[in-house]
């Protein structure tokens, strides 16, 4: 089966002709039957859903982590204006 020519279509059209696992594994082929149909249709919203579902927590991750290292910056920011700071009052306190 030439997957490369159905890569480039817009909608998924399943062949008149495939080789079909069924559910104890066993490959056969000829001509698809409406189950077999509906059975990689359902395959293939599976796997679009998983894929949508991976991405969206990939960004989850990414929006998490940008936020913690905004949040570390600041606070190494901070830190280091806050101990200029006491430094500079304690030099002031000197004699």
């Amino acid at each position: 089966m030439a997957w490369h020519g159905m890569r480039r279509r817009r909608g998924f059209q399943p062949a008149a002709s495939v080789r079909v696992p069924h559910r104890h594994g066993v490959f056969t082929s000829g001509p698809a039957s409406s189950d077999d149909v509906k059975r990689i249709n359902g395959l293939l919203a599976n796997e679009i859903q998983m894929t949508e579902i991976v991405s969206i927590g990939a960004s989850v991750v990414t929006l998490a982590v940008r936020v913690l290292g905004l949040g570390t910056l600041v606070l190494l920011t901070v830190v280091i204006l806050n101990r200029r700071a006491t430094l500079n009052q304690v030099n002031a306190s000197l004699p």
